[in-house]
């Protein structure tokens, strides 16, 4: 599809404002930037979304251009559940955003469709309507555009929203304490970090390498589709980060913003994993192997972890093999799954928001 010059002027002009001028520090600002980009009647942004309930409540980030009391009342009280198949098709990381009309027409039945469309549209007057989910450490961030008229949201605007939304996620995140931001030009050369990066990158010093190495390449990636940022992995010695790039500057001397997070991993029970080592007669040592192979640990990080050389953690390793009964990492991961149910860590980021 190809935008038009103006759309893409406009869309740019808006990251750039975003990404100097927070929406919270000028809501009317970022409204009416919003607004020239891709008219709307009413738009909501940055609402969480409760991962339990699937219900929207308003958040210390929700910026609207109406008072949407009693629509979000109506909506907790009955109507969410209309919404909870969405939910469930993000959480399986199946698509961002999305036309609502759409996707619920193909997601819900006739009937529940039909009873959402005349007992909820019609009454607050949204007869179009974009969305897209932002996924936080925190939980979700739902923004909303709706058009009350008889002018649906054409394919070139809703291409533009697309292009949008991953920008919206960034500064949302960017909004919550655990994410780090840093800024570097072209080549990849550090230029400001907050208080977040520079202690990661001091603590981390395996990370710091890494992304040191590979920024140039990311970097080289992202230039192909500068509009789109791009999310990669990096593995350091305290975990997986997840980060995402971002084009935050353009003209002869272009800057990137690079934020990131730590990775959560899901770990099992301490209780689960011995009894699984009983069951195979593992020893005190290929225990501890065990544990960190199922933590996702590569054998240079468990011999930096236990103190041991690589050669006596690949002979462990095989040991293990050999009395689970699998040829590999992958297969004993799987079969220690297959008989253990998850439970996420204590580390693991709180659901609830401050006040």
């Amino acid at each position: 599809m190809f935008l038009d010059d103006r759309k893409v002027e406009g869309l740019l002009g808006l990251i750039r404002w975003m990404s100097l001028v927070p929406p919270w520090k000028d809501p009317k600002g970022f409204l009416a930037a919003v607004q020239r980009v891709v008219p709307y009647d009413r738009l909501v942004a940055f609402m969480k979304v409760d991962p339990k309930t699937h219900q929207i409540i308003p958040s210390p980030f929700t910026l609207t251009n109406l008072n949407c009391v009693d629509s979000l009342q109506e909506h907790n009280s009955y109507f969410w559940k209309f919404k909870q198949p969405i939910i469930d098709r993000i959480a399986e990381n199946q698509f961002h955003s999305f036309h609502v009309p759409t996707t619920l027409s193909i997601l819900l039945t006739k009937h529940d469709f039909q009873e959402y469309q005349f007992d909820y549209w019609e009454k607050y007057k949204i007869r179009f309507s974009y969305a897209c989910y932002t996924k936080t450490p925190q939980g979700y961030l739902a923004t909303y555009f709706t058009r009350s008229g008889e002018v649906d949201f054409s394919p070139e605007e809703k291409k533009i929203l697309d292009l949008l939304a991953p920008h919206l996620e960034l500064i949302a995140c960017a909004a919550i304490a655990e994410t780090a931001t840093l800024f570097v030009d072209a080549k990849g050369a550090l230029l400001w970090t907050d208080v977040r990066a520079e202690t990661v990158l001091n603590q981390d010093l395996s990370f710091a390498g890494q992304l040191r190495q590979t920024l140039p390449v990311w970097l080289g990636r992202l230039a192909l589709d500068p509009l789109k940022p791009l999310r990669v992995e990096s593995q350091g010695r305290s975990g997986t980060y997840s980060l995402v790039l971002s084009q935050a500057g353009y003209g002869r001397f272009p800057l990137f913003k690079v934020c990131w997070t730590a990775k959560k991993e899901k770990l099992l029970p301490a209780g689960a994993l011995n009894a699984f080592a009983q069951e195979h007669q593992l020893s005190p040592r290929e225990r501890e192997i065990l544990a960190l192979a199922v933590a996702g640990k590569q054998m240079k990080e468990m011999a930096q972890q236990l103190g041991l050389g690589l050669y006596t953690v690949k002979e462990y390793l095989g040991s293990v093999y050999r009395k689970a009964g699998v040829d590999g990492k992958g297969p004993l991961v799987a079969k220690v799954l297959s008989q253990v149910s998850f439970e996420v860590s204590s580390g693991a980021a709180s659901l609830e928001w401050a006040e």
